[in-house]
């Protein structure tokens, strides 16, 4: 049975989403980098977001601000059949993989030529720092 409280739903989603990952062990081919439980203010009702298949990005990546770099991370599909190209501009990082292209705007400029990259684990790294 479920909690009625929306806070000890959430608790109990944080819990088992922990035990699940410690019962996974450590792996090469492990692909989970994080997850995030996100409560509602107070008296508010926790939201469900769902994306159908046809809207979801081949590319999935996201973007961190820091205070004198941005950083992108990159999943790289287990099955992916080419190593990713990276192309660098001031404000956007192009991304391919497989014949599929992403483009990420970036949040301020970035100096193209201090960025470095590594792919590890399935994950790419890119870290740029600020102009």
């Amino acid at each position: 049975m479920l909690p009625n409280n929306p806070d000890d739903l959430l608790r109990t989603i944080t819990r088992l989403m922990d035990d699940l990952i410690r019962e996974m062990g450590a792996s090469e081919d492990d692909r989970i980098i994080s997850y995030t439980v996100l409560a509602a203010g107070p008296g508010e009702t926790p939201t469900v977001f769902r994306m159908l298949p046809e809207a979801r990005e081949t590319i999935r990546w996201e973007v961190v601000e820091g205070e004198g770099e941005v950083y992108i991370t990159v999943l790289v599909p287990p099955d992916a059949i080419t190593e990713p190209s990276i192309i660098l501009q001031p404000l956007l990082v192009r991304i391919s993989l497989d014949g599929e292209t992403s483009v990420v705007n970036l949040p301020c400029r970035i100096d193209v030529r201090s960025c470095s990259f590594q792919v590890k684990n399935g994950v790419l790294d890119i870290a740029c720092r600020k102009a």
